[in-house]
């Protein structure tokens, strides 16, 4: 494993609790308010009212919203902040040899520059990290999991962690660094939550699950299979090349008929759409599904997100915004420009960007909580999010309300 680019990197946090299909949809409609049959190019969702639209020309700001600022005495040079310390409340940074360590938002060091390479800190709290170009694990509290001394592991994970031998095989461990099993290399070890790993039946070139034994736990029945979330994992039916959810009996709980899968699951929902006659290429429209397969929402977006804190972000057809689960969209183009999808709600904000590149975070009644003034933002944990000033200091923002 190595560190991947910034986008991938960004990509891989907001997708923690799923899989995705990263292509972009590029054609829309009119979104006028009327009732119609959803089946934008053949998208099988039942009838479902368009939604009603705000156009929200002023944002205000919430002037009973309290935050401070603090600057983050970091010991040495920050690598990627507001990924790198996004999940966790904590900052990698290298000294001026290029090793890194990791401080927490106060500046605290929590590990010394000792490691050549790292991943963010996923939920679990444990990052892979890298010496003398092999591979191992490390905790928050600073000890060491599993040393450096395998050829790769996997970056992603939620309940167990996997390693790699000279051979390719995996050994699967827990948190606390115990072997569980072993498993083959025909598996896909870039992520791994669920507690299910996707594997891949060579004899078959289908796709199935393994428990941490190694024993099967779905078998290989499936063209491609992704990382469980919330209990589903969208698969491929190799029968009609549809995609639809698991469970983790490897029952069908939403049936295979989507041609995209955005997202994965998150929060009681999905972001499903349709696909371009080029396969690989797809430029379809999408829209949510609830935890059942019942439509949450129009069909018709060019991007739009599972809701989280209530809200979905959407992106269609010159409007940009979030969606209530009241079917309402509230249309903040003017405040966010032609930039790409909002940002999703974290611990009850969500960063906006303007069309001049300032961040800032709007709250959950979509105010104004903190006005853009920062170059970049993270997302909110527990009150708190890191920013960067336009002069290059790196702060703490605590939210006060």
């Amino acid at each position: 494993m190595r560190r991947a680019p910034l986008l991938a990197v960004l990509l891989a946090a907001l997708l923690l609790s799923g899989c995705a299909d990263t292509s972009v949809p590029s054609t829309s409609s009119s979104g006028a308010s009327v009732e119609t049959e959803i089946q934008t190019q053949g998208l099988p969702l039942a009838p479902v009212p368009l939604p009603k639209r705000v156009e929200r020309t002023d944002v205000p700001e919430n002037n009973d919203a309290d935050f401070s600022l603090s600057k983050v005495n970091l010991p040495a040079h920050a690598i990627d902040p507001m990924i790198y310390g996004s999940v966790t409340p904590l900052i990698w940074y290298t000294d001026d040899s290029g090793k890194w360590g990791a401080c927490d938002w106060d500046g605290t060091v929590l590990l010394d520059c000792r490691y050549d390479d790292a991943a963010f800190f996923c939920e679990d709290g444990v990052a892979a990290v890298q010496q003398g170009g092999l591979w191992g694990y490390v905790n928050l509290r600073g000890e060491d999991l599993l040393p450096c001394t395998h050829p790769s592991v996997a970056a992603l994970h939620d309940e167990i962690l996997l390693a790699s031998d000279d051979s390719g095989a995996f050994t699967v461990y827990d948190l606390d660094g115990n072997a569980l099993g072993s498993l083959p290399a025909n598996i896909d070890s870039d992520n791994v939550y669920g507690g299910l790993i996707p594997f891949c039946d060579e004899a078959s070139g289908l796709y199935g699950y393994l428990n941490a034994d190694g024993s099967v736990a779905i078998p290989a029945t499936y063209s491609a299979v992704y990382p469980f979330g919330n209990g589903l994992a969208a698969a491929q039916d190799a029968a009609t090349g549809k995609k639809g959810f698991l469970d983790v009996s490897g029952q069908w709980a939403i049936p295979p008929r989507y041609d995209v899968v955005f997202h994965g699951y998150s929060g009681g929902y999905a972001t499903v759409g349709t696909a371009s006659e080029d396969a690989t290429s797809p430029t379809g429209l999408c829209g949510l599904i609830d935890a059942v397969g019942n439509p949450a929402s129009d069909a018709d977006y060019l991007d739009i997100t599972p809701f989280a804190d209530g809200w979905a972000a959407y992106e269609r057809d010159g409007s940009r915004g979030y969606l209530n689960k009241n079917n309402v969209e509230h249309d903040l183009s003017s405040l966010l420009g032609n930039s790409d999808t909002p940002s999703t709600f974290s611990g009850g904000y969500a960063v906006y960007t303007t069309p001049e590149g300032l961040c800032g975070y709007l709250d959950s009644d979509l105010n104004i909580a903190v006005p853009a003034q920062f170059s970049s933002c993270s997302k909110v944990v527990s009150g708190k999010a890191l920013v960067q000033r336009t002069d290059g200091t790196i702060c703490v923002l605590t939210l006060k309300n």
